[in-house]
């Protein structure tokens, strides 16, 4: 090694060389305790937060093979604590470089992730996956702006087994808290599965929002229940995801944790989503399941309060909505979905059929 950061920059090419041929060498049941390895990996460290941007070329090499020696079987607990460390530790001090706009920094990007997405699936053990999350979080939370957009596409365009878990951690905080980085990183996720739906990216997005759920209180989710209902739209293709992750809120712990104040603007909100489909098509299909979905959740999930002001209303104007595609209200098709619309309700044993249902079905 050198002392002089001109001659070791000169010298990354050989430096690098040295730190994988030196991870090369370790093999699984080997006793790593006094290989050395705990040194090389605070000096690996060193390395990358000394010349930052300057070995951006190295960092997806690096992380491959730290990856791969902390993931060892029967490697020593210690030695487990200061590989995953010092792969959050890089990744953190590279992040800036990473998340540059030129194709330099892209590829590494797209290399790095290549190289860690392999150990968050099922094949590992529990404990590899979540490190291997957490140490990517660091990467995710130091993006901004379009660099944000970048990763989120990124991240997002394959349907990688694990990926909920590294986006769930991106955005919880403290216990009950959501991290300061969370808003800005869900809405992102947000306008991508608007402008870019797909059933994967939905279903992941459902799982984060639905650990936020578990992981915060009814009044810390408040900021994401709002940006969720902002982007309703009467538009089919699009809502139909959205209803979706909002119906994630709704249902998870059975509506506790969703919170009071935000049912009536729900309702209200969702009242602007009832127009009526008279055109065939696979996308109002799906708009309509998760509409029906979304209304009923929201009315189990209030009260008396919010079910008489604007429940009666929005019951009584979703039910006029039933019409089914090329039908006229009063057909047996249209019947069918209004009953599933009861059913769904009496399943969910909730305590207004009697009161607010039965009228609209004695008609």
């Amino acid at each position: 090694m050198t002392t002089t950061l001109p001659i070791t920059l000169h010298n990354i090419p050989n430096i690098s060389a040295t730190f994988h041929a030196f991870y090369a060498r370790l093999t699984n049941g080997q006793d790593l305790l006094h290989s050395g390895l705990d040194s090389t990996l605070q000096l690996h460290r060193a390395i990358f937060e000394t010349t930052l941007g300057e070995v951006t070329g190295y960092v997806s090499e690096a992380v491959s093979d730290i990856c791969r020696v902390a993931a060892l079987r029967a490697l020593e607990p210690k030695l487990v604590e200061r590989a995953y460390s010092t792969l959050s530790l890089i990744l953190r001090s590279m992040s800036a470089s990473l998340l540059k706009p030129d194709s330099t920094s892209q590829t590494a990007l797209r290399e790095c992730w290549t190289a860690i997405k392999p150990y968050l699936s099922s094949e590992h053990k529990q404990y590899v996956r979540r490190c291997v999350a957490d140490a990517w979080v660091g990467v995710i939370r130091k993006a901004r702006g379009d660099g944000l957009s970048r990763l989120t596409t990124l991240l997002l365009e394959n349907d990688a087994e694990g990926m909920e878990a590294v986006w769930a951690h991106s955005l919880r905080g403290a216990p009950g808290q959501l991290h300061s980085r969370a808003l800005p990183i869900y809405d992102t996720l947000l306008d991508d599965l608007t402008a870019r739906p797909n059933a994967e990216k939905t279903e992941t997005i459902i799982k984060v929002t639905t650990s936020l759920v578990h992981h915060t209180s009814s009044s810390t989710i408040v900021p994401v229940v709002e940006t969720v209902i902002q982007r309703l739209s009467t538009s089919s293709t699009s809502t139909a995801p959205i209803l979706r992750v909002l119906s994630a809120l709704l249902y998870t712990r059975k509506g506790k944790r969703y919170p009071e104040p935000m049912l009536r603007p729900t309702m209200v909100k969702l009242m602007e989503t009832f127009p009526t489909f008279r055109n065939g098509g696979e996308d109002v299909s799906e708009w309509r399941k998760a509409t029906l979905q979304a209304v009923v959740g929201s009315l189990t999930a209030g009260k008396l309060t919010q079910w008489l002001s604007p429940g009666v209303m929005f019951i009584e104007k979703f039910w006029d909505s039933i019409v089914s595609t090329h039908t006229s209200p009063t057909d047996s098709q249209s019947t069918e979905e209004r009953f599933a619309f009861v059913n769904a309700l009496i399943k969910l044993r909730w305590a207004g059929v009697e009161q607010f249902l039965i009228p609209h079905i004695a008609r």
